[in-house]
């Protein structure tokens, strides 16, 4: 039988990201939410900032 993964790790950078641009977390609430690093949180969010940017509209 294959172990599940603990939650923080299995989290992907586009619901980090989702919870602050579309629910509106601070990026310490998401922090604290995914039991990851501060500046995880940070460095995902500005990465999906970016690609947004470049992105064309939907």
């Amino acid at each position: 039988p294959t172990s599940k993964p603990r939650p923080h790790q299995s989290v992907t950078s586009q619901e980090l990201v989702a919870d602050h641009l579309d629910r509106g977390l601070t990026y310490t609430e998401i922090a604290e939410k995914y039991d990851v690093a501060l500046s995880t949180v940070s460095k995902y969010i500005q990465q999906a900032k970016r690609q947004r940017a470049k992105a064309p509209a939907q």
